[in-house]
């Protein structure tokens, strides 16, 4: 029987966004695919997103997130995911942003950007609309677990929802 923790995190933001905020990275993020072992003092973090209503715009929408530690503001993990693929498009974004980060305090922020026609598979995302829905948490991460964070998306803008549980079992 694994062990579960599953609870909404509190928001701290659900208003749209009130400027343009810039993505601190252009390309995609790759998943987290080092093969060494993980350091006691490690979290593994999992962000991905929820669509609960179904698409909250026309052509769909990209999903991004940043996970920046409180205090010194580093960026532990970054960039676009969850992006919709078209048929002939060259989607090369991840499903889900996957890492292994220090144990400690975080802000999680997420916003998604509106795909025109196909934009979101064939282009970088200069060409996509402009973000909206931003939200943002502050995030205990424990050391020795695995953090799954889930983006919820509708047309209000955006919460979390959050499952932990012990390395090694399964979520």
């Amino acid at each position: 029987m694994r062990a579960i923790a599953v609870g909404l995190v509190s928001f701290l933001a659900l208003a749209a966004c009130d400027g343009d905020p810039q993505p601190d990275r252009a390309g995609p993020l790759a998943p987290s695919s080092s093969p060494r072992a993980q350091r006691a003092d490690e979290t593994t973090v999992v962000i991905g997103r929820s669509l609960p209503d179904g698409p909250v715009f026309i052509e769909g929408s990209a999903a991004y997130a940043t996970l920046r530690a409180t205090g010194s503001g580093e960026v532990a993990l970054t960039g676009f995911f969850d992006v919709p693929r078209v048929p002939g498009g060259d989607n090369h974004w991840p499903q889900r942003l996957r890492a292994r980060v220090p144990s400690g305090r975080y802000e999680l922020i997420a916003y998604q950007r509106p795909c025109d026609a196909s934009a979101c598979s064939d282009s970088e995302p200069g060409g996509w609309g402009a973000p909206t829905g931003r939200c943002k948490t502050q995030v205990r991460l424990a050391p020795g677990h695995v953090f799954e964070i889930t983006v919820v998306a509708d047309a209000d803008g955006c919460g979390f929802e959050t499952a932990t549980y012990l390395r090694g079992e399964t979520g």
